[in-house]
């Protein structure tokens, strides 16, 4: 009995999990294919790119330089982003609009760089600021999912274990009290 009580409880506990519905079910979630590619670039990866631009330029690269360079070393998906940026500098774009061409996801390097041509200056202070918030923002991101993580963790550990621990403890004393107070 305490056994099937127990499966049932892991059952439940599986199948009231948040997101984690098996197929065929209400709510599941669907699946991509496997060739689909996910988000284009990480936060961090965005992060870690204004971090360098703000290198380059301070060591007197120019500005389509500075992308250039880091458009050299950076990973397939920013590369192609940061490529793109470039490709619209050299064929005259406006500087505070060269960003257009790149996914919303570089809405940050957008904003500092359209601030920096408007005051005339040079954006790699901006950029870096940009950079530190972006990290600041997935920190509280992770911390706030590790939160909930932990108080979802609650809802199936309550539901497998209460019921184990009511069949294998709680109960035979009862029984063994019920008889002994039957028998007298």
């Amino acid at each position: 009995m305490a056994r099937l009580v127990c499966a049932l409880a892991v059952v439940a506990s599986v199948l009231l999990w948040p997101g984690r519905r098996p197929p065929g079910l209400p709510g599941a979630r669907a699946r991509q294919p496997s060739g689909a590619q996910a988000s284009p670039a990480s936060v961090l990866d965005l992060a870690d790119t204004l971090t360098l631009l703000a290198l380059a330029m301070r060591s007197g690269s120019g500005a389509l330089e500075a992308l250039d360079s880091v458009a050299g070393v950076a990973k397939p998906v920013v590369r192609d982003h940061l490529r793109a940026v470039v490709a619209a500098g050299q064929w005259g774009v406006d500087h505070s609009r060269i960003w257009d061409y790149a996914p919303a996801s570089w809405e940050p390097a957008r904003t500092a760089w359209a601030i920096a041509a408007a005051a005339g200056a040079p954006p790699a202070d901006l950029l870096e600021q940009a950079a530190e918030r972006i990290r600041d923002v997935e920190v509280r991101r992770l911390e706030s999912a590790a939160a909930r993580a932990g108080s979802l963790l609650v809802l199936p550990l309550g539901c497998a274990f209460l019921p184990a621990f009511a069949c294998t403890t709680v109960v035979p004393i009862v029984v063994v009290l019920a008889s002994s107070l039957l028998r007298s």
